[in-house]
């Protein structure tokens, strides 16, 4: 009897461990995730060097409203860029340089519409990475986040401004 509730144990911690892995779907563009309240579609994503100092990665999404009511991306959903371990620090770029998506995240989108949005990070001071990993998750982490392998060499070379 000890032995069945040993492997039943361990099954169920076996179970477990597998249900907090996350979602890791196809590392190549276009990237989706969907959510109760969003669906997110990662387009495309380019290098921007406008002021000389430094790469920016720009992630180019659309975004669509699953709500009843409306919303914007900013209150829906979260992407963040990881080097390795190292969350990167998302950026804004000043009006006269930035991509014409930027702060489509803070307009409101009505229920069933879609808008494009783009977010840019600060990649300048890390190591030049052949790939860097890319999360989608819902706002308030109650649902499980996607997670998809960003390849440099998918990315459009550098625009300059």
């Amino acid at each position: 009897m000890k032995k069945i509730i040993a492997i039943l144990l361990t099954l169920v911690m076996i179970f477990s461990f597998a249900a907090c892995g996350g979602s890791k779907a196809s590392d190549k563009m276009p990237f989706e995730a969907s959510f109760e309240t969003a669906d997110i579609k990662v387009t495309k994503a380019e290098l921007r060097d406008p002021y000389d100092d430094g790469a920016a990665l720009v992630v180019y999404y659309e975004y669509t409203n699953k709500e009843e009511a409306k919303n914007y991306a900013g209150k829906a959903i979260r992407l963040n860029l990881y080097s390795g371990d190292t969350n990167i620090d998302s950026i804004e770029f000043l009006d006269d340089v930035a991509p014409e998506e930027q702060g489509n995240e803070f307009k409101y989108v009505e229920p069933g519409e879609k808008i494009t949005a783009c977010l840019s990070f600060s990649i300048y001071n890390h190591d030049a990475a052949d790939e860097y990993k890319l999360t989608i998750r819902d706002y308030f982490e109650k649902e499980e986040a996607f997670e998809f392998t960003l390849d440099m060499s998918e990315v459009t070379e550098f625009v300059y401004e």
